[in-house]
């Protein structure tokens, strides 16, 4: 509650609430309101609040652009985060940006202005002005390199390595880096070919570990390494562990953030699978559904909407009448146990179609490619292609014993639909063990846990 001298930013309110509540929970937009309106019961009256994209400013008078460049991407950025008001120096993440948002943001950029950037530039030009200002320049330098500054830090502390997950870009780690000590260097390793160059793109999972190993070593030339990666990052990581040994460097610190090693993950039978999905689906994502509609009046709609389209695309997949009549006739056979009856068996496929839509809607489903598909621009579709490039790549990848230990900080959380290995596969592969941490959330939002960042930050300062 504000006095009626009192103001504050966006940022302001949001860096109070990081220490109150859970990151999911900050809200990524702020009204202010004379006073909360009241039913005649005294309960709050909702329809009476005003929406999100009502936003009064919060602090001095809205800086207004200064030239067409800047008009153009606040349009951008009003559509994008469906607010009709924004300040120039509004920053991407405080208003609730993400690396999906990002990825928008920048296709119609390249659409506007036929440029194209790597979602890392918004680590350091995250507002409408610093953006103008990049693409206002003609030489804005080798912005596609692997290497990118998460946080600067002190050049005397050794850095952190981050490595990216089936992202392919590092804004994943900046709430991870915002946690640890602002002292501490961190960087991270973006995806080449993100630039749609698909040569620049190895084959083998062995010369991309090499190749970051060579920038890594353009900031620190010698250990010991610090090296961490989520998901798949953490494969890569471990691999530069490998060769910095192999090298006689030494390796302090490989984290891996929920990555799954060799025989780590089952599928389960379908109606288990099912039965999983369903769990899941009633402890986290009721709850995830019901928080983002009390953000959005907007969300229940739209999510009701893509359920809808969801149901309808599977209808067209295979339409009822015409698996039954294939069901009919395989039964026809009066072989029960038959391989047609077991493949076109309704229920199971009606089971199985549900579990993979919730799959593909956890946050498993990192940048995956129903998420993308009404995405345009280049940068989408070469996301589209680098996943399966790196699919084939991650298949043939078999991770040698590691002469070290693993620190391997698990979620609390697990995909639906499939039975884990408590230590996620890597209980053959680390020699000196691994030593696990369960961090509360998901596979992604462990990242924003202020409990990881205080582990990390004991095993950086060791």
């Amino acid at each position: 509650m504000f006095h009626p001298d009192q103001s504050a930013s966006t940022a302001e309110l949001r860096n109070h609430l990081r220490h109150k509540l859970p990151i999911l929970m900050v809200p990524s937009c702020f009204i202010v309101v004379d006073a909360i309106p009241l039913t005649v019961e005294g309960w709050v009256d909702l329809e009476r609040l005003p929406f999100p994209n009502q936003r009064p400013p919060l602090t001095l008078p809205i800086a207004i652009f200064h030239n067409d460049l800047e008009q153009k991407l606040m349009a951008i950025w009003q559509n994008l985060f469906n607010l009709s008001t924004i300040d120039i120096q509004d920053n991407f993440f405080d208003l609730g940006g993400d690396s999906l948002l990002a990825v928008r943001l920048f296709a119609r950029i390249e659409q506007e202005f036929g440029k194209k950037l790597p979602l890392s530039v918004l680590l350091q030009s995250p507002t409408i002005k610093q953006l103008a200002v990049l693409l206002s320049q003609e030489d804005i330098g080798d912005v596609w390199s692997p290497l990118v500054v998460i946080q600067a830090g002190n050049p005397s502390k050794p850095p952190l390595f981050c490595i990216h997950g089936m992202g392919f870009n590092v804004l994943i780690y900046r709430n991870l880096a915002a946690n640890l000590d602002p002292e501490q260097p961190v960087y991270g390793l973006q995806a080449r070919g993100l630039d749609g160059d698909k040569d620049r793109i190895s084959d083998r999972l062995e010369e991309i570990a090499a190749d970051y190993i060579k920038q890594v070593q353009t900031v620190q030339p010698h250990g010991p390494y610090r090296l961490a990666g989520l998901s798949n990052g953490g494969n890569i990581a471990l691999e530069m562990a490998q060769q910095f040994l192999a090298q006689g460097q030494e390796v302090a610190l490989v984290a891996m953030f929920d990555t799954f090693g060799p025989d780590s993950i089952q599928l389960l039978p379908s109606l288990p699978r099912f039965l999983s999905s369903l769990k899941y689906l009633a402890r986290f994502g009721l709850h995830r559904f019901v928080w983002k509609s009390l953000q959005n009046p907007t969300v229940a709609l739209t999510e009701i909407q893509k359920m809808a389209s969801l149901v309808r695309s599977a209808a067209r997949d295979l339409p009822i009448d015409e698996a039954t009549e294939k069901l009919r006739k395989a039964q026809q056979s009066k072989r029960p146990d038959s391989q047609p009856v077991r493949q076109l068996n309704l229920v199971e496929h009606w089971m199985d179609w549900f579990s993979q839509r919730v799959l593909e809607h956890s946050p498993w489903a990192f940048l995956p490619k129903h998420l993308l598909k009404d995405v345009g621009g280049s940068l989408s579709e070469t996301i589209k292609e680098m996943e399966e490039t790196y699919s084939k790549i991650q298949a043939v990848y078999q991770p040698s014993a590691y002469p070290g230990k693993i620190v391997l900080f698990r979620a609390s959380e697990s995909p639906p639909g499939y039975q884990l290995d408590p230590l996620l596969g890597w209980g053959d592969i680390a020699q000196d063990g691994v030593e696990i941490h369960i961090i509360p959330g998901n596979h992604t939002s462990i990242l924003e846990s202020k409990a990881l960042a205080k582990k990390i930050d004991s095993y950086l300062n060791r």
